[in-house]
């Protein structure tokens, strides 16, 4: 098989494996094994340099001081209670946001304004992975009523949709 290797690739391949080298000299079992500015590979058991903004990462310590890992990426730390910042709880968030997931992390989004689609999932993967917030203060989720024109051969007469939109509350 080494007989196939593009001598191009295989330059561009020990330079990767050069530069790994450099980044892997020391073994660990923890972050703190490795100093400030590196982290404790788990899987190899030895220490690499930190990831930087846009890297992939699986943690916040593999990312570097002043970034976390959210959504498989590194990105600046978003202050608590803001827009895609982490949470658990919705009073984590602030005013008009709501603790929900995204990509599988809870994370501060929006509430849903007045004719936003909105949906309540039972189960399963599609609720494991991402949920909405609910409507904001005054309105409900509700079947959306709408009588559609007949369009010869494409549109059922007097057919309703099942979409459901944030509605104002009846008085």
């Amino acid at each position: 098989w080494l007989w196939n290797v593009n001598p191009l690739e295989a330059d561009s391949i020990s330079k990767h494996n050069s530069s790994t080298a450099l980044n892997t000299k020391r073994t660990c079992t923890k972050d703190r094994n490795c100093g400030a500015t590196n982290y404790c590979h788990r899987h190899y058991g030895t220490c690499h340099k930190c990831k930087k903004i846009g890297a992939k990462c699986r943690r916040d310590h593999v990312c570097c001081k002043g970034f976390e890992c959210v959504f498989g990426s590194c990105r600046r730390i978003v202050k608590k209670g803001n827009f895609l910042s982490r949470c658990r709880k919705d009073r984590d968030c602030k005013k008009g946001l709501c603790c929900a997931k995204s990509h599988g992390e809870f994370v501060c989004k929006p509430m849903l304004r007045e004719n936003q689609l909105c949906s309540v999932l039972e189960g399963g993967v599609a609720y494991t992975v991402n949920h909405g917030c609910p409507c904001d203060e005054g309105l409900v989720c509700r079947r959306w009523k709408i009588r559609s024109k007949r369009v010869k051969g494409i549109i059922p007469p007097k057919h309703k949709t099942k979409i459901k939109r944030c509605q104002k509350i009846p008085s």
